[in-house]
């Protein structure tokens, strides 16, 4: 649980980081914000979908 509140705290940094200046593009969120937070929901985690015996 600690783990993915660092990286929702990194996540909320990256953005604030990003739109200090100007609205980010959608490109950069998605690369910044949208897929890391894919990653910490799981999203990326290689299942064969086979059990092993």
């Amino acid at each position: 649980m600690y783990l993915e509140l660092q990286g929702f705290d990194r996540l909320n940094r990256n953005y604030t980081y990003l739109s200090q200046e100007e609205r980010p593009l959608e490109e950069i969120i998605k690369l910044a914000i949208i897929s890391p937070l894919l990653d910490l929901a799981g999203f990326y985690q290689f299942s064969s979908g086979f059990a092993e015996t």
